[in-house]
């Protein structure tokens, strides 16, 4: 791991403990509650929430970020990224110890385009479908998914001549995340396993771990302060991480059928999350829009 991950892991980490302590110290912390959730086919709400400052996770955004590629020669430029995603819940039970399971269809689209250049040229687009199978009793929660991922580059930087030597970046995977909330708190830790791949390059394993707030009071213009941090280690990574920060505001109502819009920073360094680039390291910061679409 380089110096400037390490360091950047520290200033993301020390923001968001920030956030978190000054939350604490300012709300009135209720507690998360038992929830007595809908059984039964084509359930409403998730049990289990996706990360916000994940990648491979089923939402709804777009961001406007410069992103500076660490590569020799390469310039910074300004990137949108794009993702439109969905899990679909299909059949929630209840057992008699009052844990909770639900099964899902899990599907999401990754673009990113370059803003600078001629016809903001489309990068490469990354697939994921999957089938979640999540848990949760109280505050403890944990989500398995087995899911497939394709990546593929874009027609025009194909085109350009510019586009990195293509990867045959197909596998299939197993990944878990074990989760626990408290006071606005949620910390989760898992990893990964590629079961079913077309290169060997992209190695076997990787773990995950991160931690989110969200104030359960509203502060500002009745939105929510929402903050994460996600780290992501893997075998194909060199001993590097991936790192991302999100911080900032989201609104809706308390309606789990409600829709809601987020509002927030985002900061990242480390190999680059888009499919084909995944071999290259970067770093970004930008605005970026969540929105759900119930």
């Amino acid at each position: 791991m380089n110096i400037r991950t390490l360091r950047s892991i520290g200033r993301f980490g020390s923001a968001l403990l920030l956030l978190g302590v000054c939350q604490h110290a300012t709300a009135a912390t209720d507690g998360d509650r038992s929830i007595d959730y809908q059984t039964g086919w084509i359930p409403s709400e998730q049990i289990f929430e996706p990360i916000a400052a994940g990648n491979a996770e089923a939402l709804n955004y777009v961001s406007f970020v410069r992103l500076d590629p660490d590569g020799e020669g390469q310039e910074p430029f300004t990137a949108a990224l794009v993702s439109l995603g969905e899990s679909f819940p299909i059949y929630r039970w209840k057992t008699s110890g009052g844990s909770y399971w639900q099964f899902d269809l899990f599907g999401n689209v990754q673009s990113q385009f370059n803003m600078d250049a001629e016809s903001d040229a489309l990068l490469n687009t990354d697939f994921f479908i999957g089938f979640p199978l999540a848990w949760r009793k109280d505050d403890w929660s944990a989500r398995l998914r087995l899911f497939h991922q394709s990546s593929h580059l874009g027609d025009e930087l194909v085109l350009s001549g510019d586009a990195p030597e293509r990867i045959d970046l197909t596998y299939e995977a197993a990944d878990f995340l074990l989760a626990y909330q408290i006071n606005g708190w949620r910390l989760y830790g898992g990893g990964a396993y590629l079961f079913s791949k077309d290169s060997e390059f992209l190695g076997d394993y990787s773990v995950r771990g991160g931690a989110e707030y969200l104030s359960p009071e509203r502060k500002l213009l009745g939105g929510r302060f929402i903050a994460g941090l996600d780290l992501l280690g893997a075998e194909f990574f060199d001993n590097d991480i991936q790192t991302k920060a999100i911080a900032g505001v989201r609104w809706g109502r308390d309606d789990p059928d409600a829709g809601t819009i987020t509002l927030a920073l985002q900061a990242f360094t480390g190999p680059t999350p888009f499919g084909q680039f995944f071999d290259y390291t970067s770093t970004f910061y930008g605005l970026i829009v969540y929105f759900t679409l119930d």
